[in-house]
């Protein structure tokens, strides 16, 4: 059930955006053409690029809710994670192909023209990426979506180039074409440095690294009467759906039943104090008289 509410909001706060994102990327290719800005151009096919995403996280989040099966049976929650990675691979697309347009610009050393739709754009886009960022990033947050979190750290690339473009065209009708230029090449970097960003955030999730403190499992597991130590603590999964598993120890006269009822109560204590855990494997093993202190190595 916790899952499913999750995916609903989720799917809904990417189809909202996906039509604000399409709104402005329209209007602002259409104006960027319209008076040869190649910054306003090149934000408006970010912008798009944004719809794109969209697009493909939809696709990624429903197959992320499949149940776990025979080839994934720890099920395919990282299809969300894997779309943040192609949300990183296509911005350093349209980067290099933002950048490149720059260079073939000066050129060509061609003048843009200015005019108010130029403004009005650039102001349309920057009151819908505030939207897009702030519902985005609330939502992300609440329901741990890495794909949310990545796509409004993207979106946050379109609000800084926008105030970027808003400068140049004012640089542009003083008679410097050449800030055109300059602001679309910053684009390009920004793009690049929220890229790398949500490379490295996702290449943490596929390479399986902690996702918990083991102190916090370590705390939960030693507080269930009957353990007498906890060691070798290890997490991995996705932000809203850690895998734990643990090796308690306990007194070596307690039967299997007594065993298979205490490993229930660490793994139900973990999941209520911890709800990002999804599941718990505990490991049982005898005490000896060298039965140290609980640790979570």
């Amino acid at each position: 059930m916790r899952q499913s509410i999750r995916s609903q909001a989720v799917l809904k706060a990417i189809a909202l955006t996906f039509v604000a994102n399409l709104l402005v990327a329209s209007t602002k290719i259409v104006v960027g053409l319209a008076t040869g800005l190649l910054s306003v151009t090149a934000s408006g096919f970010e912008s798009l690029l944004d719809t794109l995403n969209n697009v493909f996280g939809f696709a990624a989040l429903k197959l992320s809710q499949r149940a776990p099966d025979h080839d994934h049976p720890y099920g395919h929650r990282k299809f969300e994670t894997f779309a943040a990675v192609m949300v990183a691979f296509l911005m350093f697309l349209a980067g290099t192909h933002i950048f490149l347009a720059a260079v073939r610009r000066l050129h060509e050393g061609f003048s843009p023209e200015t005019s108010t739709w130029a403004y009005g754009v650039m102001i349309l886009s920057i009151v819908v990426n505030i939207f897009v960022i702030t519902y985005e990033n609330r939502v992300g947050r609440k329901f741990k979506s890495e794909f949310l979190m990545a796509d409004a750290a993207h979106t946050s690339t379109d609000l800084f180039s926008s105030l970027l473009v808003i400068m140049a065209i004012g640089f542009v009708a003083a008679g410097l074409a050449w800030a055109d230029l300059a602001a679309a090449v910053a684009v390009v970097l920004i793009i690049a440095w929220v890229g790398f960003r949500l490379i490295r955030d996702a290449f943490l999730i596929l390479t399986d690294s902690a996702q918990l403190d083991p102190k916090e499992i370590l705390r939960c597991a030693t507080s269930v009467a009957g353990v007498l130590e906890v060691h070798n603590i290890r997490s991995r999964g996705t932000p809203d759906a850690v895998l734990v598993d643990l090796h308690i120890k306990v007194e070596p006269t307690m039967s299997v039943q007594e065993g298979h009822t205490l490993s229930h109560a660490v793994k139900d204590c973990i999941i209520h104090e911890l709800p990002e855990v999804v599941d718990v494997v505990v490991h049982l093993e005898p005490a000896t008289d060298s039965t140290g202190p609980s640790g979570a190595e």
